[in-house]
């Protein structure tokens, strides 16, 4: 499994449940970790139902173990007395299994209120999905047979001819292979639940054998034409080369066609692309399923049958347009929704993962970036990365509020003010460059649709920035500003001063409703001296939690300052600035707050607060110099 402190520590919680010390300290967290980790409650499952098997074959010995009290006086095996002891050992692991499973259907049947006192009943448990469990069955009846038939064959006896060893088509025993249906094309962190994954070196997959993955990423490819991509922890059931079912998790489909359509049968639903690239999710609660069309129309039916692979009746139908997306509960209840491309793992963000295990630090960023996206407290997220989308636009890349908070280059579309595009931290990227530029000042990105967001107690602001060299004169100034009038309603400024300024190499972070001109220190705080060397790429950020900022430069704390206005809550029509602050002023006779003088690249403002870690990961992630 991906987390050996997990299993450390679930272990011998399970251990001590089966030998019925376990403490209620020890019950508490054992539900908890079940209830709250898909991959405890998988490995609660599995360890149980072995150690469940381990425990009755102890106790009571299996038929391969009687076979001595068959043999005669000439040591000849009477095979119908040991095939009694195989029919007699299965019946009792049935029985006992059946019974158990009533009894656990009992105890995790919702609890209703005692018709009377005497019926009064307290429940503590832990679900396990039903499947599992039978599958358990199956798993160890199977075990028991492959061990009996193996041990129970007589040894051949001296003299015996070669030829008349190997058994006929009547003796061998008879098993059910199903077909070929794909093939495993790649992985990235890949790890399978034990006897559920690809069972060759060819990494081929078989209809109807269920595969979990457990942790990671897998590209699988079907006969049919289809490529899916699936995202860690998923289960699923392949069918045919065109389908499959899905019992928990989230794919994405693609190279699909109308010649090679495919389909996903998750629940009651039934999937089937009309276009290319399409997306299905299941929740673990196994209580709603998504599917969301990308390039292309889904069909979505509601089955009244098995569906796949056997027979079914659809009792309503609906076509799903591209870029849209429907949520249906068990219920049946429906709810339109636009299609969420950033939510799942499709073809670019899998291959950059495949370059960033081969060692692309580029690739290894471009990976992290795409799980900051996901992040749902992601208020505006700028990669600098739109150079030939948009030229003339700063594109927001944030999940939650996709499509909307995208910035235009230049005050109110001023293209003579707009910053320049100019190469990244990679090669492969670009950034944004602010200060003079043929001899006119490219001053700001101006970011509508932030106005009048209650920002509430936590925020996060972290930005690259590269100052000009110290010969080129001033460098750094107001990196985000978002107020809406020189005195009052600033919701947050985030600055930087490099040098000719009395907080040269200090951050600056300001917030209030009511702004002291004449003495700033009320509204501003200033991180330590750091060290912003020009022509080098430096990580800054800033953490604002409930009157508290903490300062970091390159991922390490700069500073923790207490006594900070709140967050402003501005006017509807107040944008955001990237590079400038709209009101610079005076104080005692020096402009405190200068345009931007540098290259920028990568904006985060995410509204929560994120911990030092997180903070030195993005650093470290980021840094185009790690390798």
């Amino acid at each position: 499994m991906k987390d050996p402190l997990l299993f450390n520590t679930l272990a011998p919680l399970i251990e001590a449940q089966s030998r019925g010390t376990l403490t209620a300290d020890q019950l508490q967290e054992l539900e908890h970790l079940v209830k709250t980790d898909p991959e405890a409650r998988r490995l609660y499952v599995q360890y149980t139902a072995e150690s469940a098997e381990l425990q009755w074959w102890a106790s009571h010995p299996p038929a391969c173990r009687q076979i001595n009290e068959s043999r005669g006086q000439g040591h000849e095996i009477d095979f119908d007395l040991v095939m009694d002891y195989v029919r007699a050992d299965l019946d009792e692991m049935s029985r006992r299994m059946l019974a158990e499973q009533q009894a656990m259907d009992k105890a995790y049947r919702p609890y209703r209120p005692p018709t009377s006192e005497s019926d009064e009943r307290h429940y503590r448990t832990i679900s396990i999905p039903t499947s599992v469990f039978y599958g358990g069955i199956a798993a160890a009846i199977a075990l028991a047979a492959t061990l009996v038939f193996v041990i129970a064959r007589p040894a051949p006896q001296a003299g015996t001819p070669v030829a008349d060893l190997r058994p006929d088509a009547s003796s061998s025993p008879t098993r059910r292979v199903t077909p070929v249906v794909g093939t495993e094309l790649a992985s990235v962190g890949a790890t399978w639940m034990i006897d559920s994954q690809p069972h060759d070196a060819l990494g081929e997959f078989r209809a109807d054998e269920q595969i979990t993955l457990v942790s990671g990423m897998a590209e699988l490819r079907f006969e049919g034409g289809a490529t899916i991509i699936v995202n860690a922890p998923a289960t699923l059931v392949p069918v045919s080369g065109r389908g499959l079912r899905l019992i928990e998790g989230d794919l994405v489909s693609r190279g699909n066609s109308a010649e090679t359509r495919f389909s996903v049968q998750a629940g009651e639903t039934l999937i089937e692309n009309l276009g290319n690239e399409f997306a299905v999710r299941r929740d673990s609660g196994l209580r709603q399923v998504e599917a969301h069309a990308f390039d292309g129309p889904v069909r979505i039916s509601r089955l009244a049958g098995d569906g796949l692979g056997g027979s079914s009746q659809a009792s309503s139908e609906h076509t799903v347009s591209a870029g849209r997306a429907l949520r249906m509960s068990d219920a049946g209840r429906l709810r339109g929704l636009r299609a969420d491309e950033v939510a799942f793992v499709r073809a670019d963000e899998f291959e950059c993962n495949v370059r960033a295990e081969a060692g692309s630090s580029f690739d290894a960023w471009l990976a992290y970036s795409y799980q900051l996206r996901r992040d749902p407290a992601m208020l505006a997220y700028y990669t600098f990365d739109n150079q030939e989308e948009a030229p003339t636009h700063l594109i927001n890349r944030a999940g939650s509020t996709q499509g909307e908070l995208n910035g235009v280059l230049g005050l109110d579309g001023q293209t003579m003010s707009a910053p320049q595009w100019a190469e990244g931290r990679f090669p492969q990227k670009q950034a944004l460059r602010f200060g003079v530029v043929d001899r006119e000042l490219a001053r700001a990105v101006q970011v509508d649709g932030l106005g009048g967001l209650e920002l509430g107690e936590d925020l996060t602001l972290a930005v690259w920035v590269k100052t000009p060299p110290d010969s080129d004169g001033p460098g750094g100034g107001t990196l985000l500003s978002f107020r809406d009038s020189p005195i009052r309603h600033m919701s947050f400024q985030f600055s930087l001063f490099f040098h000719g300024d009395i907080h040269a190499n200090q951050l600056q972070f300001g917030a209030g409703n009511e702004l002291q001109v004449s003495n700033v220190s009320e509204n501003f705080h200033y991180s330590h001296r750091g060290s912003f060397r020009g022509e080098q790429w430096t990580h800054v950020a800033a953490v604002y939690r409930a009157g508290t900022v903490t300062f970091y430069i390159d991922g390490s704390p700069a500073g923790t300052f207490t006594g900070v206005n709140p967050l402003a809550t501005t006017r509807r029509d107040t944008p955001l600035l990237l590079g400038m602050d709209a009101y610079i002023h005076k104080v005692d006779g020096r402009r405190q707050i200068e345009a931007f003088m540098g290259l920028m690249d990568e904006v985060v403002i995410l509204g929560r607060s994120m911990s030092d870690d997180e903070i030195n990961r993005m650093y470290q992630v980021g840094r185009p110099d790690r390798y």
